[in-house]
């Protein structure tokens, strides 16, 4: 019975960061709080000539930054159509992957689970 309450507890206490991150991000997004930039925008163009077919290694018009954006892009792309919301989702998908990334660093340094909850919520509602 303890087994399964720490799994549920091990489960359950990343998912209340990760839902409040997930959940201000969309509220700056859906409000307009912050507008699309043009750098953003060539994430998406370069998404959308990946789902033509047409793959870069960089970024359009650079000899560096990569195209992992671009890329991740696609599946919300599909989903919302080529749209800014479509764009910013793939970044709001990307952070609460990188707070499960962080989360799993925190662990390794054995660290206490109230380190990355503190850290979690800061990049959770730190600024844009």
């Amino acid at each position: 019975m303890a087994h399964n309450l720490n799994k549920f507890k091990s489960v359950l206490i990343p998912l209340i960061p990760i839902s409040l991150y997930v959940a201000h991000r969309l509220w700056v997004v859906l409000t307009g709080r912050c507008p699309l930039d043009s750098d953003e925008a060539i994430f998406g163009i370069m998404g959308m000539e990946a789902l033509r077919g047409q793959f870069r290694a960089f970024y359009h018009g650079q000899d560096y930054l990569g195209s992992f954006q671009a890329l991740a892009s696609i599946p919300f792309l599909v989903l919302l159509g080529a749209s800014p919301l479509a764009l910013r989702v793939t970044a709001i998908a990307e952070g609460a992957v990188i707070l499960l990334c962080w989360r799993r660093i925190f662990r390794k340094w054995s660290l206490p689970r109230e380190a990355w909850f503190l850290f979690a919520l800061l990049f959770a509602f730190g600024p844009n």
